[in-house]
Order: structure tokens, then C-alpha cells, then sequence
């Protein structure tokens, strides 16, 4: 999984190549990839054994909403996945979809692994994107919490 739409740049350079890698290893049967789509669906290549989904995110009046709607709608999404497609792990890459792998399997007991893993929240506030006070600096930073502990 990635939170990023699978036609972005950072998908390209980070997610597919390890598709490609997951794709060639005999003991994978299948591999489901998720994206997050903002404004409409993007176009992904065919890889051998990947079955894209794209999750739609509507963009709202701020950044926050968005967000906040995100981490609300798709972890529901992706737990309604996981039985119709027989998904036993999720590997998710970056702190936000890791986050949202989190809130879907908090109460499964499927593995979640967080790929390319950093302290997120704190990296936004010490660089003055967030504030102290920033409601997605405590969110983030709270799933961040949960996720080292699992």
C-alpha cells in the first residue's frame, strides 16, 4: 500500500521497483497494490502477479479534511479488502499509509510491516510545516506511537 496515487512520481521511483522484486519471488502467489487517487484515477502499468486498487480521496476545502477523511474512509475500505482478496500481510509504505494499514488491522491479526519507517510528525514540526498544536502533528504522531509498538 501507498499513499501516494499510483501515477506519482514517488510510486514510480519507490513502489514499483519493489513490486517488480515481490512479483519474481515464487512464494507469492498474488500481490495487491493500493493507492490513494486524488482527483480521478491514475493509470499503472501491468505487473506480473499485482492487481492495482485504487482508492479515491476527494479533495476538500482544506488540507486537514482531506486527511482527516482519508484516515476515516480507507481503512475501512481496505479492511472490506483483505477477506474478498485472501490478503495476509500488508506492507505499507511510508508513516501515513502505514497509518492507515494500522487503523484497518488493529483488530485483525494479520502482520502490518511499515516500510521506509521515520519519525514523520516530528520532521513536519521541527521544520515549521506543523505546529505544536497542528491537530495532524498529535494524530500523526499518535498512530506513529501505536504502530513502533506493534
Amino acid at each position: 500500500m501507498g499513499y501516494w496515487p499510483a501515477s506519482d512520481p514517488l510510486t514510480q521511483a519507490v513502489i514499483v521497483p519493489r513490486l517488480q522484486i515481490l512479483g519474481q519471488q515464487d512464494q507469492i502467489d498474488k500481490i495487491i497494490f493500493c493507492s490513494i487517487e486524488r482527483n480521478g484515477k491514475s493509470e499503472f502499468i501491468e505487473l506480473p502477479k499485482v492487481k492495482w486498487v485504487g482508492f479515491d480521496s476527494e479533495q476538500r476545502q482544506n488540507v486537514f479534511q482531506t486527511k482527516f477523511e482519508d484516515f476515516v474512509k480507507i481503512p475501512s475500505l481496505l479492511k472490506s479488502l483483505i477477506p474478498s482478496e485472501n490478503i495476509n500481510l500488508i506492507i505499507a509504505n511510508s508513516p501515513l499509509a502505514g497509518g492507515i494499514g494500522y487503523l484497518a488491522l488493529k483488530r485483525l491479526s494479520i502482520p502490518l510491516v511499515v516500510e521506509c519507517f521515520e519519525p514523520h510528525a516530528d520532521s513536519m514540526r521541527e521544520s515549521g510545516v506543523w505546529a505544536n498544536w497542528d491537530p495532524r502533528y498529535w494524530i500523526l504522531k499518535y498512530l506513529e506511537f501505536k504502530k513502533k509498538k506493534l
